[in-house]
């Protein structure tokens, strides 16, 4: 198993920026998604099943992918606003 990350963020995004992913279906400045499958596929899968989340925006989204097979940071998050 792994777990899949997925962050994005519209602090530094600006007017000009008319193709930003938009993830999350009601507004937000910071999405982060953290779902645990064994593949990507499953984990978009997953993420179907939640209504709020906008599995295609989703996908354009680099994931992060944490293997469960040794110690090591899952998560850290500092926002400068």
């Amino acid at each position: 198993m792994k777990l899949y990350s997925f962050r994005h963020n519209k602090f530094e995004a600006s007017w000009s920026q008319f193709s930003e992913p938009n993830v999350f279906r009601e507004g937000y400045m910071f999405a982060e998604l953290i779902v645990l499958a064994e593949n990507l596929e499953q984990a978009y899968e997953l993420i179907s099943s939640e209504k709020e989340w906008d599995l295609e925006e989703v996908k354009r989204l680099e994931a992060r992918v944490i293997s469960l097979d040794e110690a090591r940071g899952v998560s850290a998050y500092v926002h400068r606003g």
